[in-house]
């Protein structure tokens, strides 16, 4: 997949390009319907399926308070959207400046003018212009006006629950990593350099990784069997989110014990896939009674994982 940064940098006009519109931060089950439905209309008359994006999010900018953690950092989102088929992915960074655009100025200036859309994909619930004032209407309206095909995909429901980033959150933040798979259509994942942690985890004999995920949405406090990957390798893992209370910790850590892994992760790139929450983080007694449950912690993820 090839990824553009700013529009104005696209080489050459992509030939008959389907545009899937959105920030898909998750590239849930809602999103892979729209990515879905972008490769199939390109593949009718050999168009180039793409998708046309922000980095960062646009709340980040219009109301930094109200951004969301994110569920897939920039690398992981284009990772997943090319797995999907899309073939290009126009990347526009988010600024004031842009944010002031009307409706019909961002639709002429750059879908129509510097993308050149055939047809475009989008969401029921897709806003874009200043002050979101555009949506699905909007949009059909200016695919009319400039002979550009607009699709519109209906909202996707799993078990009765509509599929959103919002929801996803929710889930993630209660520890239940099962229900966020069937939104996500995948295990929730976190990718992060391994940084240096307070060394506990070694002296217990479980030594870990503590995985550092800035801005991303970390799962609730609690132990967890996962999956790691690390250089192309996969191994099952137990992993802590909290603060270590046995040890009197404050800050917050995504610590993974690898389990029939002796190498040291120091630096390296890891991405840890959760499974199922195990139980809640507590205080224990003793470092020893700690290190007993951890035992118990890697036998029940065993036997999940293996299962």
């Amino acid at each position: 997949m090839k990824i553009v940064q700013g529009v104005e940098n696209l080489k050459s006009e992509p030939l008959a390009p389907v545009v899937a519109l959105g920030n898909f931060d998750g590239v849930h089950l809602a999103h892979q319907e729209i990515f879905r439905v972008a490769v199939e209309r390109a593949k009718i008359f050999g168009g180039t399926p793409a998708a046309f994006t922000f980095d960062p999010h646009p709340l980040t900018v219009i109301a930094p308070e109200k951004a969301p953690l994110l569920l897939t950092p920039f690398e992981k989102k284009a990772a997943l959207m090319e797995r999907l088929g899309l073939e290009l992915l126009a990347v526009e960074k988010f600024t004031p400046d842009f944010a002031e655009q009307s409706p019909e100025d961002f639709f002429k200036n750059v879908l129509a003018d510097k993308l050149g859309a055939r047809e475009l994909v989008a969401g029921y619930d897709y806003a874009f212009g200043k002050g979101r004032a555009g949506d699905v209407e909007t949009l059909k309206r200016l695919g009319n006006d400039y002979g550009i095909s607009v699709n519109v995909v209906d909202p996707v429901y799993v078990d009765g629950t509509l599929a959103g980033s919002s929801q996803i959150r929710r889930l993630i933040g209660e520890g239940n990593m099962e229900a966020a798979a069937k939104f996500l259509g995948r295990d929730y994942s976190l990718t992060g350099t391994v940084a240096k942690g307070y060394g506990a985890g070694k002296e217990l004999g479980a030594p870990t990784a503590n995985i550092d995920a800035p801005g991303c949405q970390l799962p609730g406090t609690g132990v967890y069997a996962a999956y790691a990957d690390v250089d192309g390798e996969r191994f099952r893992a137990v992993v802590n989110v909290g603060t270590n209370p046995t040890f009197d910790r404050q800050r917050l850590t995504v610590e993974a014990h690898l389990l029939d892994f002796n190498d040291s992760l120091y630096e390296k790139n890891v991405e840890v896939f959760f499974v199922r929450r195990l139980r809640d983080e507590k205080k224990f007694p003793t470092p020893s009674d700690l290190a007993a449950q951890i035992q118990k912690d890697v036998v029940a993820a065993k036997t999940l994982l293996t299962d």
